[in-house]
């Protein structure tokens, strides 16, 4: 009796087993299903999370793809089996707890006691309540690029779900596949269709049977038809009646033997448009498959313009040999008449050879006259400024001198009243001995102006300005002439001290001569220093009340020996000198213009 009831049990197992065998086989059917019925990857992939969470008794869940940096699940939908949920849907889900392990290993993989699991820590907070996770990876050539998540089966998941989880995944990521293929298909022809479209040349394809199946924009300029006319149109319709037979020949041959000998070649044929007009045109021709169904595709291009440009060149060609005919006969004549005119030439080329020598020994001279004369020039402007040295030097030491005699004329006097003691005497010795120290430093500071300086140097302007002040100040005091100066920083500039100086020093002795000339007393001089911070160039201006220099004069004051003073206070080198100084020595320039009471003297550096 036990024997017959453990019987029976056995066989009601097996026939639950295979029960549930035609259920997965019914589900597993269905999911194949899905992944051919479905274009877009969405709807097949909810058909087979439904069927996947019906046959593992899953309660919720959600399908999932791997971002495209590998970082985290960008869940594709969400079903939280009636559980409340409220984490935000724009949270990441970064890859890690139990999903990392399914990423990692690439099989199905749960956890029955998920509320006491270590992976519990990496939910958020708000997130559907778990008693149990299984999650499924989506595999495409060897990666992991998703995962199929269930969750809350009433019962613990076991091996049989593994299983069946894993088929489900493998159809979700042949699903993922497929409409990948498909996209990027569609991309393609998409891609194909806007260059036939863009193109300039006409591109038409027809079947083995002459049919027309691809036809662009520009086919339709061509040839007059339509894109809707001309498709499943015989091709023979753009094709002269004369060229029909071969043509159709020739398809018949490439349908047969599989040989086509123009394929890739390029051919000068003719069309016909709509309109009746016969026109040449330029064909490549390949042939391909679709299975085993034979299509050929032509560019064609339209050379109506090229044709008519080639006549045009064979006629101006044609013209151009007649001209050539006509114009070699006029050449020998005018060739003869060159010989002749260059034999003429020629002689008059020896003639100019001849001139010319002559010209470079008269220029030679000129040159050399110059030079001799240009050396004078400095000659004469270093004996003159000798000459104002001697002078300068004699006005100064002539009240020192007037000092020194007073003072051993008061000697003698206390000498012969017997008045002279010994401070007197040597309070005299010392009066005496003070005014040849000051007559000793006027030698120096006057020579110092014309000493050569053998190298440029960095300095200060203002110092060679102060030095022409010293040596100037007598007259400035005897004249009561009252100098302003306005300056900057203490400006530098590299060159040659003395030669400045001299230069300015000239200026000087130019408006001297002015205020002596026109008896101006009181006078005044105006003297700024600045640098100009976009040329970085320095500028010393120095200006005066003496009157000015009349317009006709004033482009001629710095050529030498131009002077307005009588020969015997000048020979017109000084400033002439001060301008070859700035413009030789220091790549500058000086320049006067006009003031209101006077004139001012600019020079730039």
């Amino acid at each position: 009796m036990i024997e017959g009831i453990n019987g029976l049990e056995l066989i009601r197992s097996d026939n639950s087993q295979d029960t549930r065998r035609e259920l997965e086989m019914t589900a597993l059917l269905e999911g194949a299903r899905a992944v051919l019925q479905y274009k877009k990857f969405q709807d097949a992939a909810r058909a087979i999370f439904d069927k996947c969470k019906e046959m593992t008794g899953a309660t919720s869940g959600y399908v999932a793809l791997l971002s495209a940096d590998g970082s985290e699940n960008e869940v594709l939908f969400l079903d939280p089996g009636g559980r409340k949920c409220i984490v935000d849907p724009e949270l990441p889900m970064p890859i890690r707890g139990l999903r990392e392990t399914a990423y990692r290993f690439g099989k199905a993989v749960c956890e029955n006691n998920f509320a006491t699991s270590k992976w519990w820590d990496y939910l958020p907070e708000g997130h559907v309540t778990l008693d149990n996770v299984l999650f499924s990876p989506l595999i495409i050539g060897g990666k992991v690029v998703g995962l199929i998540g269930l969750a809350n089966k009433p019962c613990d998941f076991d091996e049989n779900d593994l299983r069946i989880a894993t088929a489900f995944g493998e159809f979700a990521a042949i699903a993922l596949y497929n409409s990948q293929t498909l996209k990027r298909l569609e991309n393609s022809e998409q891609r194909f269709r806007n260059v036939v479209e863009a193109a300039g040349d006409a591109i038409i394809s027809i079947d083995s049977d002459d049919n027309i199946t691809t036809w662009n924009r520009s086919a339709e300029v061509m040839f007059g038809y339509t894109t809707h006319e001309a498709l499943s149109s015989p091709v023979t319709i753009i094709i002269p009646q004369q060229f029909r037979d071969a043509h159709k020949k020739g398809i018949h041959n490439v349908a047969t033997t599989g040989i086509s000998k123009y394929s890739g070649k390029i051919l000068d044929l003719e069309g016909i448009r709509r309109d009746g007009t016969v026109f040449p045109l330029e064909l490549s021709l390949t042939k391909w498959y679709i299975g085993d169904k034979l299509y050929f595709t032509a560019i064609i291009r339209d050379i109506t313009k090229r044709r008519q440009d080639e006549d045009e060149l064979k006629r101006f060609q044609t013209q151009l040999q007649d001209l050539v005919y006509q114009r070699t006969a006029s050449l020998i004549q005018t060739n003869k008449s060159l010989e002749e005119e260059i034999g003429r030439r020629l002689k008059i080329e020896q003639e100019l050879q001849a001139l010319n020598r002559n010209l470079t020994r008269v220029v030679n001279e000129e040159v050399r006259k110059n030079r001799e004369k240009e050396q004078l020039m400095f000659e004469q402007s270093r004996q003159l400024a000798l000459s104002e040295l001697l002078i300068s030097i004699a006005h100064h030491w002539r009240q020192p001198l007037s000092a020194i005699g007073a003072i051993v004329q008061n000697l003698e006097d206390a000498f012969d009243y017997n008045e002279i003691d010994e401070e007197f005497f040597h309070n005299s010795v010392k009066k005496i001995v003070d005014e040849l120290i000051y007559l000793s430093k006027t030698i120096d500071n006057f020579s110092s102006f014309y000493r050569r300086d053998k190298e440029k140097k960095l300095f200060s302007v203002y110092d060679c300005l102060e030095k022409n002040l010293i040596i100037n100040d007598d007259y400035i005091k005897s004249k009561k002439i009252t100098v302003e100066i306005e300056r900057e920083e203490d400006i530098q500039i590299e060159g040659y001290f003395n030669e400045f100086s001299r230069v300015i020093l000239n200026v000087f002795n130019n408006i001297k001569d002015v205020f002596d000339e026109r008896d101006i007393n009181n006078g005044y001089i105006k003297i700024r220093i600045f640098k100009d911070i976009e040329t970085g160039k320095t500028t010393l201006s120095i200006a005066d009340n003496g009157g000015g220099i009349s317009r006709d004069i004033r482009p001629m004051i710095f050529d030498p020996y131009f002077t307005t003073k009588h020969k015997s206070r000048g020979t017109g080198l000084g400033l002439y000198m001060a301008k070859v100084i700035i413009e030789n020595n220091f790549n500058g320039n000086i320049r006067v213009n006009s003031t209101e009471d006077g004139s001012e003297f600019i020079i730039e550096v």
